[in-house]
């Protein structure tokens, strides 16, 4: 399927390319031209949408802030209203005796009138109940109200609010029964203090309706809802009265986690948004369900008409870019012309505008670049020609060393024809040194392989200095089979014998030490001569060409440094500590290469 699209992909590419200039210029600006317009009608659509999406979330939540607090002045309207009752004389010396007497009896009527005074007063409530603590009978503001008897004193409500004497409860539960008269209600049940105890409790009933009304009138669209819940669940307060006591489904609940907020979700298979706010002084919450093709209404019309706009833009952008393509297409022909005749290899191409808009100044650059490319062509046929006249001196230097190599293995063999092992072994060991001289086997061996050819030139040069210089070898097994650049060590070798032996010094003694140290191998070449100046240890690395080179290979102590450098970074490389009558100590600091597959990433 890749494959198909790619191959589907050149071809349109390749029809676009066979275009003229001008077809090419309007399928160019035009496309281009209507992303530009599409993605911002889409982004400032989204921009806009989004704005109003969350307005609409701040208004509605604002709103239902507000019917939020209306409700809870008007609940605390009615705790005051508890708060009057619990606070006459009369009930307190009522609740306070023990005794049936007629005394009792008369505070018992006058208690009873002043309950059915609140219920006259106040509409919204029903009836006033008093549960005592320590008398058998309950205290109704109507005779004409009766309850379901109930052992009221061994509910769980009665117990939490005698056990506190400031607490307040509100429910949809009577302490005690319930109302025979089919209707909704909401009830507030208070304890009534005393010193130290509580003598009781009140329960006013109220109509569900008196908070209904404070809410019910508020619109936000056709299918929307506002409605009161409780902690469980339960509607509480509803405009529908079918719905109270009914349990709102568990997706919603579930989401009501906080003291406010919002979120978005499917009631009966269509999106709503939630809003929802706590009302104080009770478990209770109130929220609001709008349908978003409410909300989104405003949206589509913004997009009709972003839509409208998009449209007669791109019928412009299209008419202009039809007629600026015809005004830009001549020249440009013309110019792919002479760009088609230089790329046939004509370099004598030469446009003739003399305009000073672009085209114009594109027309004298295009002239400029055809000369510059004409010198630069004769620039690259000199180059070409001394490369290869460099190559054939290099050819013919590489000449020599394979003769010397060639003519000293026939004098190897002569000297085993005529038995003559000495000569025969230097002759090996020279050979051995040539042949890694000229980079036979590549750059990189292991450092066992470069021990032996420090062994092989050492062999070479005891037979110069008979018996005057000693070679002590301290190398770590473990790194010998490690690779590294050849012929490192063989310079140091060399340099120590010209400025250690050379200069008269006696017992002298080369140490060649290789170690693992942390990250790195580090090899020292150390000898008991008399030093080396610290001015000649500064000539040795500089740029001269023959001053301080190795007789052998040719390879300077510079050079060693250099082809660590170039190789291995600036991490590592050669340094040397010397002072006069101190001996001399060089220091080659290498990475840690154990496997051939790690020379490549090096090479």
């Amino acid at each position: 399927m890749d494959r198909l699209n790619i191959t589907l992909l050149k071809k349109l590419l390749n029809m676009f390319k066979s275009l003229n200039i001008r077809s090419q210029l309007i399928f160019t600006y035009i496309p281009i031209s209507l992303v530009f317009i599409l993605a911002l009608g889409i982004g400032t659509f989204n921009i806009v949408s989004h704005t109003l999406r969350e307005k609409s979330k701040t208004f509605i939540s604002q709103t239902l802030n507000i019917l939020s607090n209306d409700i809870t002045k008007k609940l605390e309207e009615y705790e005051k209203v508890c708060s009057t009752i619990a606070l006459d004389y009369d009930l307190y010396s009522l609740l306070s005796q023990k005794t049936t007497d007629f005394k009792n009896y008369s505070q018992y009527n006058t208690v009873k009138q002043k309950l059915y005074y609140f219920t006259y007063n106040v509409p919204d409530i029903k009836s006033v109940f008093i549960y005592p603590v320590n008398r058998l009978n309950i205290i109704r503001s109507d005779s004409n109200i009766i309850y379901y008897d109930l052992n009221y004193k061994d509910t769980g409500m009665f117990k939490s609010l005698i056990t506190n004497y400031d607490k307040k409860i509100w429910t949809t539960e009577a302490l005690a029964g319930s109302d025979p008269v089919k209707n909704n209600y909401i009830y507030l049940l208070s304890s009534i203090p005393s010193f130290y105890s509580v003598n009781g409790v009140i329960q006013l009933q109220i109509y569900e309706k008196s908070i209904c009304k404070l809410y019910k009138d508020t619109y936000f669209g056709n299918e929307s809802t506002i409605f009161i819940i409780d902690e469980q669940g339960s509607i509480v307060s509803h405009p529908d009265k079918n719905r109270i006591s009914t349990k709102i489904v568990p997706m919603l609940l579930d989401n009501i986690n906080k003291a406010s907020g919002t979120f978005i979700t499917k009631i009966d298979n269509k999106e709503y948004l939630v809003v929802y706010s706590a009302i104080d002084k009770t478990p209770w919450k109130i929220i609001s369900t709008i349908p978003m093709r409410f909300i989104e209404l405003e949206i589509n019309r913004i997009f009709t008409t972003a839509l409208i706009v998009i449209i007669l833009s791109s019928i412009f952008i299209i008419s202009i870019s039809v007629l600026l393509s015809s005004k830009i297409a001549m020249p440009l022909e013309k110019l792919g012309n002479a760009m088609e005749s230089l790329e046939k290899g004509d370099f004598n191409t030469k446009l003739d505008f003399d305009g000073s808009n672009e085209v114009g100044k594109i027309s004298k650059r295009f002239n400029t670049m055809v000369a510059e490319i004409r010198k630069l062509m004769d620039d690259i046929r000199e180059e070409e020609r001394e490369k290869k006249e460099a190559y054939i001196h290099a050819l013919q230097a590489q000449i020599k060393p394979h003769f010397l190599y060639n003519t000293l293995f026939s004098i190897k063999c002569l000297a085993s024809i005529k038995k003559q092992a000495e000569i025969e072994e230097m002759l090996d060991s020279l050979i051995s040194l040539l042949m890694a001289s000229i980079n036979k086997g590549g750059e990189f061996i292991t450092i066992n392989e470069e021990i032996k050819y420090i062994k092989k030139y050492i062999f070479i040069q005891s037979y110069k200095y008979r018996d005057k210089f000693k070679i002590i070898y301290d190398i770590d097994p473990e790194i010998k089979t490690y690779y590294t650049l050849k012929l490192l060590i063989q310079p140091i070798i060399e340099n120590s014998i010209l400025h250690g032996i050379e200069n008269y010094c006696k017992d002298f003694v080369i140490k060649i030490i290789g170690r693992m140290e942390e990250d790195a191998v580090i090899f020292k070449i150390q000898d008991n001569g008399k030093g080396i100046k610290e001015d000649i240890l500064k000539k040795m690395f500089q740029d001269k060409k023959d001053e301080y080179k190795n007789v052998f290979s040719g390879i300077g102590i510079k050079n060693v440094n250099e082809r660590i450098k170039l190789y291995f970074g600036d991490n590592y490389g050669l340094y040397y500590v010397s002072g006069l009558k101190q001996g001399t100590e060089a220091v080659i600091r290498l990475p840690v290469i154990k496997e051939k597959e790690g020379v490549e990433k090096h090479v």
